[in-house]
């Protein structure tokens, strides 16, 4: 009779637990959505006072101005160039492609400022998945509360994607954690390989998760499979810059070629610790 009872409270007990798991995650959730509701409103301030006052807001300069020239000549198809990337290509890519639908830098400061906020709930849900609720509120805070990243979003800057990827990768690292699945390793790959295309050292972040696979506690056979995946994944995002260098210069050059000529100014035999102009470099400055 006992034993019976048990079993008949067994269900109860679980639906019970379901419940107020589910009411818990309820919680989390509002608590995330008011609080980038008022980063976002805040930033929102930022964006208008900044179209307001600054004359920068429609007048770009040095690198900022590289970079709208750049966009506007792959809007109007020109994606092969005659010259390797000297500079991370997938936000001019991602800026000429806002100009090919007809948007501008409004659109630009918009688009960013949404991108800032997806990566505050990003943070709040690897946060939460891997150290728990408070640990994902306080991070999600704590990050909109930062200047930099308040600011930054307004700068037509390489910079503005890369935060957003960084926390794109966190995430696909702890959903591959909790299933290691061929899809989520192709997905790791892919956002690990687009974080490269913003910023070029972050091929060997592709090591280093190859390494982190490879420590797993699971059949060699498996975690080599997911490390191979996870290159692979990377290299086919990486391959278009690469073959675009390849067809400009015929020399490999994987996604950039700025590393060489900041070495070149630093090894050169005229170096003083200042910039020395390369034969053939345009140089720009402000003002």
């Amino acid at each position: 009779m006992t034993a019976s009872r048990e079993t008949k409270a067994r269900p109860a007990e679980t639906a019970a637990f379901t419940c107020a798991a589910g009411g818990t995650r309820a919680r989390f959730w509002f608590a995330v959505a008011a609080i980038v509701a008022i980063g976002g409103l805040l930033r929102l301030l930022v964006l208008v006072e900044y179209i307001r006052q600054s004359p920068f807001a429609t007048s770009l300069r040095v690198d900022a101005a590289s970079y709208w020239e750049w966009a506007g000549r792959i809007a109007a198809g020109e994606i092969q160039q005659p010259t390797p990337f000297f500079s991370a290509p997938a936000y001019p890519f991602f800026l000429g492609l806002i100009r090919a639908l007809g948007g501008g830098l409004l659109a630009v400061y918009t688009i960013q400022l949404v991108m800032d906020l997806a990566t505050a709930v990003l943070l709040a849900h690897v946060g939460r998945r891997r150290f728990g609720a408070a640990v994902g509120l306080v991070g999600c805070a704590v990050f909109l509360l930062m200047f930099d990243p308040a600011s930054s979003f307004v700068r037509v800057l390489a910079s503005t994607m890369q935060l957003v990827l960084v926390a794109l990768a966190w995430w696909q690292m702890v959903r591959l954690q909790e299933r290691g699945t061929t899809l989520r390793c192709i997905a790791l790959g892919a956002v690990l390989g687009l974080f490269a295309l913003t910023y070029p050292p972050a091929v060997l972040l592709v090591l280093a998760v190859g390494i982190w696979l490879l420590a797993w506690s699971d059949r060699w056979r498996a975690r080599i499979r997911r490390a191979v995946v996870v290159g692979l994944s990377s290299a086919v995002i990486v391959a278009p810059a690469t073959i675009h260098n390849w067809r400009a210069t015929g020399e490999f050059i994987p996604i950039s070629a700025q590393a060489g000529i900041t070495l070149y100014h630093g090894n050169s035999a005229d170096a003083t610790g200042v910039y020395e102009p390369a034969e053939g470099v345009i140089s720009q400055k402000a003002g």
